[in-house]
């Protein structure tokens, strides 16, 4: 951001669904534009946020 401090972007999406596929042209997205991204599974994820 402009003003030095970093922004962070969550989202949910549960596997073999539509919204799995439009997660995936997001990340798609997010990569040509330079962000980064990461992905962690539930299981990983429970309290690492």
């Amino acid at each position: 951001k402009m003003n030095g401090h970093t922004a962070s972007f969550y989202t949910l999406i549960a596997r073999d669904t539509v919204d799995q596929e439009f997660a995936q042209n997001r990340q798609r997205f997010l990569a040509e534009q330079g962000y980064s991204y990461t992905i962690l599974d539930a299981a990983d994820a429970v309290g690492a946020v």
